[in-house]
């Protein structure tokens, strides 16, 4: 079935919608979703960041709940360490240039650093 016909149903009241990470590459918003479940993750952190942001466009109205289910004692532990590991360095970036915003040489020095 063509996925335009799939996130339509979704759209139209349809309980759940299923889908890789990456297919959503191509411009899929899923504002009306409630509860996103990660039943597959892979080690790309920005696949992961862009999966979650899908559900957080323009018309979301509720708080979105985001549930990973992985297999313990397995690559799953690799994979959800390397996320989160990931997601501490970026927001690391993030609050080390808020502190220093308004000073490009300090900036410049931050990026240089990486």
């Amino acid at each position: 079935m063509n996925s335009r016909v799939n996130v339509e149903q979704f759209r139209g009241g349809a309980r759940f919608f299923i889908a890789t990470q990456s297919c959503g590459g191509h411009g899929l918003t899923l504002n009306e979703a409630h509860y996103v479940i990660f039943f597959n993750n892979a080690f790309k952190y920005s696949e992961r960041m862009q999966a979650e942001d899908r559900c957080h466009r323009i018309g979301q109205e509720n708080k979105v709940v985001y549930i990973d289910i992985h297999c313990s004692d397995s690559i799953d532990d690799r994979i959800n360490d390397a996320l989160q590991s990931k997601g501490n360095v970026v927001e690391n970036f993030k609050s080390e240039v808020d502190k220093i915003k308004g000073s490009k040489a300090k900036l410049k020095d931050l990026i240089k650093a990486l």
